[in-house]
């Protein structure tokens, strides 16, 4: 009697197996035409097929990330003397108008 994980082994690596059989002949395909009739592909398309390829053999783009370190307490400080200026900014501009009048 077959296990349940048996039949699905067997099944996947049927599917990798007709996978690998259609991805040859394509790209069998995709050769013959390059030789017979380069010019019936665009640049972009091989430009796609390049990129592609080469990205399935492990040389994709880099990618950038940035990461950042926010020390909160700092922020909160920053944050806090911002208000404190902004609060002395706006009794020294009531000062002076009071005093226009």
């Amino acid at each position: 009697m077959q296990t349940f994980q048996t039949v699905k082994d067997g099944q996947v690596f049927d599917l990798l197996e007709k996978l690998s059989e259609v991805s040859m002949n394509a790209l069998d395909e995709l050769r013959d035409r390059l030789l017979e009739e380069p010019e019936k592909v665009s640049n972009n398309q091989l430009l796609e097929i390049i990129t592609n390829g080469l990205d399935r053999l492990g040389h994709s783009p880099t990618h950038k990330v940035a990461i950042a370190t926010v020390d909160i307490n700092e922020l909160k400080k920053n944050a806090s003397a911002a208000r404190s200026d902004q609060i002395s900014f706006r009794n020294h501009q009531t000062i002076e108008t009071m005093a226009e009048d």
